[in-house]
């Protein structure tokens, strides 16, 4: 058997996001079909995806990431930053000073979420999983990994 291949994110032919329709178990050849999205890594470029693995291997520590690429603090920092752009996240404005850790108050639930990576709090499946259900918008995940039922907006607009 040869090694698969990565999904395609993208339309070869029109540049479309694609969507996944089969899936099949390797061992016992079940089949089951459906319209899946992919995830919003699937989205990023195989590059893209390899930085963000060790980013969260690395717990989110930029010298880290530094030191294991040997690339210089800023390459590192644009290289973030574009993926974080790709996923939906805000645009880069200004660098943050090279010596700090981002440990600060987390902008979003993403950030939430990498934070708890970097503390050791939540393993990189458990993040990828929050960061999946938090784009695919079927529950927003708090930053403590509890979940919110999908009616809680208009719960917390009534009482308030």
């Amino acid at each position: 058997m040869t090694a698969p291949f990565e999904v395609p994110a993208r339309c070869p032919n029109c540049g479309s996001v694609l969507e996944v329709r089969e899936v099949v178990c390797g061992a016992c050849d079940t089949q089951i079909r459906a319209h899946y999205h992919l995830s919003p890594f699937d989205l990023l470029d195989p590059e893209q995806r390899r930085f963000a693995l060790l980013f969260l291997r690395a717990a989110g520590n930029l010298r880290e990431m530094e030191r294991l690429l040997g690339v210089s603090y800023p390459t590192v920092r644009k290289k973030l930053d574009e993926i974080i752009e790709a996923l939906g996240g805000p645009a880069a404005t200004s660098e943050p000073d090279a010596g700090s850790s981002g440990s600060g108050t987390p902008a979003g639930p993403r950030q939430a979420i990498l934070e708890r990576v970097r503390r050791g709090e939540l393993s990189v499946d458990e993040a990828l999983a929050l960061l999946g259900r938090l784009e695919s918008g079927d529950e927003e995940p708090r930053p403590d990994g509890a979940r919110r039922s999908p009616g809680h907006r208009e719960r917390e607009e009534a009482r308030g």
